[in-house]
């Protein structure tokens, strides 16, 4: 420590980083460590079952690509080569197909590699970084399946996807959740680590295991792991997580006229880009009206679902070629689309390409709360022409990605504030935070309405806070719902903002009440 300071002191002062080491960094060191001694609560006999759940789902999705006919005649072409060697190393004895046992192993790089390229002619899309051999990666085999000529190697990369998908978790988060420690409450906890800064962007990272990582909403096996996750008896497990935090930071620091109307004026966000898209198939839209824009959710909801990949790819630096491998998009709807995006958020795509313009020239951009992000690769050439090195362009791209990440840096910003009063309080040993993840913070608590009522008051009142000039706005506002994770991670009751216990105590009832009518009708 003495080592790191004494070599970068004097350049963090230089640099203006005190003020953001002091106010953001010094103060998340705390709450980094309370998460990491509480620990996650979990269920552990939910684990055991989905453990089980995932090995059926894992046994299936391998049955189902051995007994593909295209791997059947690649596992008999192994097979062969198995016997040719072997027999070449034996002086007498002669082996057979009949004495091989190989099978067509799925984790198996080299095998998945021959598979899609030499015996199902796919192109080359990705390398992997340190051997530069062609990529078997889930992103790569999913880029893949535009290039299928037919249903049945569709059909095989759709179940190499499937195993990939039930495989990583597997061998991820099981034996870590297998491996959680024993509290002295008899509840079981996931010790994960946060690392401060462990991001280009500054917000925190996470490893072993990276909780940051967890399968995302919308994925298959999302709530199936959600569910292991539960507050010990006599305990809520609670959380908050930002309110479209980064689409709210980008209007806000842009000030790009298109994005702040979505707040401003009521536009869907969503609605609003389908129209840009897709417009040639809505003739009866008008885009001067909010209604008949926000109309598109209910009229034209294909094309607004179809909008959302598009736009989260342009949004981090992705190119047409972008859409045609991962959306399936033909050449011409990319385009189209590409071009689309770009007019309708001109002055962002303006902004950033001035503030990479700025750090072309002075070796750095300026990120959320005055935090510098070097670009020493972009300092030394010239940018933006067809000569610009890869890996400069590389870095701009993650440069600007940053302007925006970075404000996650809110996250523990709030945290930090929260906890401060929360150590200064009756609550001090009561209230503890267990995980941050992206845009959202976690806590446990007593079941108890009154230290319900005090975070839902205090926590919310720290994630509105945008006194920063880069993101202050009169109408544009930044905030978040306090949510009851009950009985588990997988089930949320969202609180109003600001209720108190009664309040609080009502929301739940009526929750229960809907849910018991919803599965009564059922």
């Amino acid at each position: 420590t003495w080592f790191v300071y004494n070599k970068h002191w004097n350049t963090v002062v230089k640099d203006n980083q005190t003020e953001i080491y002091f106010s953001l960094f010094q103060p998340a060191i705390k709450d980094i460590i309370q998460m990491q001694l509480t620990g996650m609560p979990l269920d552990m006999e939910q684990v055991l079952k989905t453990k089980v759940m995932l090995k059926a789902d894992q046994s299936k999705a391998l049955q189902s690509i051995q007994e593909h006919s295209f791997v059947q005649g690649f596992t008999n072409q192994l097979k062969i080569e198995w016997v040719d060697k072997r027999n070449a190393e034996l002086k007498v004895k002669r082996v057979t197909a009949i004495d091989c046992s190989l099978k067509f192993n799925p984790n198996s790089g080299p095998q998945v590699q021959r598979l899609l390229y030499e015996e199902l002619e796919l192109p080359v899309l990705d390398y992997t970084k340190q051997s530069k051999a062609p990529s078997v990666s889930g992103d790569t085999i999913e880029k893949l399946k535009i290039h299928a000529s037919n249903e049945i190697i569709l059909d095989l990369l759709d179940q190499l996807l499937k195993f990939k998908a039930v495989d990583k978790i597997i061998s991820t988060f099981i034996p870590p959740m297998e491996s959680a420690l024993q509290g002295p409450d008899g509840g079981y906890y996931l010790f994960g680590n946060f690392n401060l800064g462990g991001t280009v962007s500054g917000r925190l990272s996470s490893s072993s295991p990276n909780l940051q990582n967890l399968p995302a909403t919308g994925s298959k096996y999302a709530k199936a792991i959600k569910n292991c996750f539960r507050a010990p008896p006599g305990y809520l497990m609670i959380g908050l997580d930002f309110a479209s935090l980064e689409d709210r930071i980008s209007a806000l620091t842009t000030k790009d006229k298109n994005k702040l109307k979505v707040y401003t004026d009521g536009y869907d966000g969503h609605s609003l880009r389908a129209y840009a898209y897709f417009k040639d198939h809505m003739p009866d839209i008008d885009p001067t009206s909010v209604e008949s824009i926000n109309s598109i959710a209910e009229k034209y909801g294909q094309f607004r679902q179809d909008s959302k990949m598009p736009t989260f790819a342009l949004t981090y630096q992705g190119t047409s070629h972008t859409l045609m491998l991962k959306g399936g998009f033909s050449r011409k709807a990319a385009k189209n689309i590409e071009e689309s995006y770009h007019t309708l958020y001109k002055e962002s795509d303006d902004w950033i390409a001035d503030k990479l313009n700025t750090a072309s020239q002075t070796g750095y951009i300026t990120a959320a709360f005055g935090l510098r992000v070097r670009t020493p690769l972009l300092h030394q050439v010239i940018r933006g022409n067809k000569a610009t090195p890869h890996e400069a362009s590389a870095e701009g791209r993650t440069a600007g990605n940053a302007l925006g990440q970075s404000w996650c840096l809110l996250n523990s910003r709030a945290s930090a504030e929260f906890m401060q009063k929360v150590r200064k309080s009756e609550y001090a040993t009561k209230i503890r935070p267990i995980a941050h993840i992206h845009d959202a913070q976690y806590y446990i608590i007593p079941n108890d309405l009154n230290i319900l009522a005090y975070v839902n008051k205090h926590l919310v009142k720290a994630v509105e806070w945008q006194e920063h000039p880069d993101i202050k706005h009169d109408i544009v506002k930044l905030g978040g719902n306090l949510a009851i994770f009950h009985p588990s991670w997988a089930k949320e009751i969202e609180l109003p903002n600001n209720a108190d216990a009664k309040a609080i105590q009502q929301t739940i009832a009526d929750h229960y009440a809907k849910e018991n009518k919803s599965n009564q009708s059922s």
